[in-house]
């Protein structure tokens, strides 16, 4: 709720402008689209005329994809940072450019899951669905456990779809905030420790910047010593009662 309102409160003006522009691109669309339909007599005749139709309507489909990808990270930087609209897109853009590598592997990785999640869990639930109501002689003898079934995947479906955007968006989110904080701070200042390990930068502790060797990342790995152990570990290493 508390995220919910601060959009409302303050980034409605940079949603509303990033739509804006989506939807003039998508209206030239429509009006191309339009000639196109209007002219396909002449460019029967001419190939000069049919090209350049085609080639208009590459280029259109390109910059709205183009567009939304860029208002996309827009949208993020925005939440982030709270800057304008088209702050975030020139900042997101020089920061996109600057890690193609990385924005690459963050889609693919996106793209893997969300098909993985998407199709193993809306299956699961219409299977789980269907057994369970199929075992159940006495609405078995009543009704048919299919239909139910499909509505369970069908709902499932558009749950999973929408976690699966949520996972997106925090994936994009994490990758925004740390490179940003990797370009403007030498080393990061606000990163987290596990993440300046997956990095391979030190971590800020009491004040200044440390090394992280392999005692480090196995006291970090560790369990907190089982609570219910008899013995724990002191500040010197030793054991010592409870």
């Amino acid at each position: 709720l508390s995220s919910l309102f601060t959009v409302l409160s303050k980034h409605v003006g940079s949603a509303a402008f990033g739509a804006g522009i989506i939807a003039i691109v998508q209206v030239l669309q429509i009006v191309m689209h339009a000639l196109n339909s209007v002219t396909k007599k002449r460019q029967a005749d001419s190939n000069f005329l049919k090209y350049v139709m085609k080639c208009a309507l590459c280029c259109l489909h390109c910059l709205e994809k183009t567009i939304k990808f860029i208002s996309y990270f827009a949208f993020v930087y925005v939440a982030v940072r709270g800057s304008s609209f088209c702050r975030a897109a020139s900042q997101t853009f020089g920061l996109i450019a600057a890690n193609p590598g990385q924005v690459a592997i963050n889609k693919m990785v996106q793209k893997l899951l969300g098909l993985l999640i998407g199709l193993s869990t809306p299956i699961g639930c219409c299977l789980a669905a269907f057994f369970f109501l199929e075992s159940q002689t006495e609405y078995a003898a009543q009704y048919e456990p299919i239909y139910c079934a499909i509505a369970v995947l069908v709902v499932s479906y558009l749950v999973t779809d929408a976690l699966v955007v949520c996972f997106n968006v925090g994936i994009d989110t994490i990758f925004v905030s740390a490179f940003k904080d990797m370009a403007e701070n030498k080393p990061p200042k606000f990163m987290s420790d596990s993440l300046r390990r997956g990095f391979g930068l030190p971590r800020y502790k009491d004040g200044g910047y440390e090394e992280m060797d392999d005692a480090d990342e196995e006291e970090e790995t560790e369990p907190a010593l089982q609570k219910g152990s008899p013995h724990r570990k002191g500040q010197s290493g030793k054991k010592v009662a409870p």
